[in-house]
């Protein structure tokens, strides 16, 4: 099961990493070098765009400008579960998940 050069995904998420309930979207596009996120956190938006080269801009609306950080990595790579086994679906917390050992 190839990973796909290009994509689109809605999430939900909760915990320390996201500081509570979350929404997010993302638009992957690795021959465009980017990812788009898009947070929702109590009506709070904010946007993330990742660079393949390694840099990454944030705005938040309401707050002036955008800043720009340097994280050392780019996009995860289409390649990066050739050396994995997939294993197929399995449900977790009720949902269909693709399970892979990388």
């Amino acid at each position: 099961l190839p990973w796909p050069f290009q994509f689109h995904m809605k999430l939900n998420r909760s915990g320390l990493m996201a500081g509570g309930k979350q929404s997010m979207e993302i638009w992957y596009d690795y021959p465009g070098g980017r990812q788009i996120e898009i947070f929702n956190k109590s009506g709070k938006v904010s946007y993330v765009n990742h660079r393949a080269n390694g840099s990454f801009y944030s705005y938040t609306p309401g707050l002036p400008g955008c800043k720009i950080h340097t994280c050392g990595f780019g996009l995860l790579r289409p390649t990066w579960t050739q050396n994995g086994t997939y294993h197929g679906q399995k449900v977790i917390n009720g949902r269909n998940c693709d399970v892979w050992d990388i």
